[in-house]
């Protein structure tokens, strides 16, 4: 954050506090606490390594639809923001006040330009196969195998399918066990061991110059809680001997010189829950909030269950060309700041645990990424195909 230009003349949270008269002020800080007031403002509480100080964003009353205020009601606590404003001395050290004029996230840079393919080759993006579900859909999946196989297809749609290298699976290939409450009366495959060999099965009819990347979910055989580590090899020994990379989540994966960054995607229900706007059927507006973090898990203590490890390894350190998530089981695509955003949709119908969250999947839209020119199409395999 401090290499923006607006930011060098940033003081510390100390150094503000020690001032005596009202000044032009502005501080780098992780938002404490905040809430909204009966009034429409936003009161925030922010914090660096010297102190708390109290931050205020008004409603302009001339202005309903004022930017700082639209900024104000998607922070989340712990979250990176910078200030500018006036400060206010008051009368004691807790009435010491900032009204903020300027209010911006950490979020990612503008201009750094992506990463291209000198070869005109493809990536394929899916998720949430759930292989062992009664819900899984066999059929789509059957039609994605023949359309990698040439077997089906129009010219065009052959030729884009040939031009495929890599496939990425984000997580969820299996539907594992006992991932919640009412899961044995949804499951076709009960024991993992057998679900991981059809797996291994459905997997080996792609055809072997297609290098497949599979990286763990929340349905997978680890620890629930983010970031995951691979899948053991005493269940994906299958999988791996067939040439297949198995990896944890998240990981930055680079396919011919383009880095995508692959998450699971478990911290976005939380996200669409805590901010105005926000939709499970719209996950792309969803994704932009995270990468606005620089951070995959930016809430603790709701439903996502982070792992207390000594690195944060949910930090967005280097900006990936393209952003690939899952989980939520609704396909989606766009681009944010000339990020290539994709979540990738399931390969299952809805379960009647999906139908408790409110979630409605879209299965069988295969996500197709040019990695020479970062070109997304998306192709309907119960339809257009």
């Amino acid at each position: 954050m401090k290499k923006r230009t607006e930011v060098h003349g940033a003081d510390n949270i100390n150094n503000i506090l020690r001032l005596s008269n009202k000044v032009g002020v502005s501080v780098i800080g992780i938002v404490n606490t905040i809430r909204k007031t009966k009034n429409g403002n936003y009161f925030l509480t922010l914090e660096d390594l010297t102190g708390l100080i109290n931050v205020l964003i008004k409603l302009g009353p001339e202005n309903q639809d004022n930017l700082n205020i639209k900024i104000a009601e998607r922070i989340l606590s712990d979250q990176m923001v910078y200030v500018e404003g006036t400060y206010s001395p008051g009368k004691d050290r807790n009435s010491r006040i900032i009204y903020g004029n300027i209010i911006s996230k950490i979020d990612v840079p503008r201009n750094v330009e992506p990463n291209n393919s000198d070869d005109p080759l493809s990536l394929a993006l899916i998720s949430d196969i759930h292989i062992g579900s009664k819900e899984f859909e066999s059929k789509l999946w059957n039609r994605f195998i023949d359309l990698l196989n040439g077997r089906i297809g129009n010219k065009v749609q052959k030729e884009r399918a040939g031009k495929i290298k890599y496939i990425i699976i984000n997580g969820d290939l299996v539907d594992g066990i006992g991932i919640y409450p009412t899961q044995k009366n949804d499951l076709d495959i009960s024991d993992i061991f057998k679900q991981f060999s059809r797996a291994a099965k459905m997997l080996s009819e792609i055809p072997d110059y297609i290098k497949i990347i599979y990286s763990s979910g929340n349905h997978e055989p680890v620890r629930n809680a983010i970031p995951r580590p691979a899948v053991p090899k005493k269940y994906s020994g299958e999988l791996i001997e067939m040439g297949i990379t198995c990896i944890g989540n998240p990981s930055l994966v680079q396919t011919h010189g383009v880095n995508t960054l692959v998450f699971h995607g478990d911290s976005m229900l939380d996200m669409n829950m805590l901010i105005p706007g926000l939709d499970t059927n719209k996950p792309v507006e969803t994704m932009k909030e995270l990468l606005k973090c620089r951070h995959l898990g930016p809430i603790f203590g709701k439903k996502t269950q982070i792992a207390p490890i000594s690195k944060d390894w949910l930090t967005i350190g280097k900006i990936p060309d393209i952003f690939h998530t899952g989980h939520i089981h609704i396909n989606g695509m766009g681009s944010y700041n000339k990020i290539l955003l994709v979540n990738s949709g399931c390969f299952q119908n809805q379960t009647d645990f999906m139908k408790s969250l409110g979630i409605q999947p879209t299965p069988g839209i295969l996500s197709l990424i040019d990695l020479d020119t970062l070109n997304g199409t998306q192709l309907d395999l119960k339809g257009s195909v």
